[in-house]
């Protein structure tokens, strides 16, 4: 991504584990960024929680948020326009074909 867009700075956050604090990451970052484009979360957990946040202030269809994996919980955000897209890592699959490999 740096290569590829070097004019776009990007911030980490790794509060996976604890989703207040999370929340108050990325109210943050909201407030903060004016210019702030988009989301990326890595899992089902942060994906809900980043969707959340963003909706409360209004911030839906305004930044682009991908998120990770696939369910059920996540169809409202993508019926308002919060979320975008969503990388489905197919756990099944990856162990399947791991196994296969060994």
């Amino acid at each position: 991504m740096s290569e590829l867009k070097s004019e776009l700075d990007i911030f980490e956050c790794y509060e996976f584990d604890d989703p207040a604090r999370l929340k108050k990451h990325i109210k943050t970052y909201l407030e903060s960024f004016a210019d702030l484009r988009g989301v990326y979360c890595n899992s089902i957990r942060n994906t809900l929680t980043a969707c959340e946040t963003i909706r409360e202030p209004g911030f839906s269809g305004k930044l682009k948020v991908i998120g990770s994996d696939v369910h059920s919980e996540m169809l409202p955000y993508f019926e308002d326009n919060t979320l975008n897209a969503t990388i489905f890592q197919n756990p099944w699959q990856q162990a399947g074909k791991s196994l296969w490999n060994l």
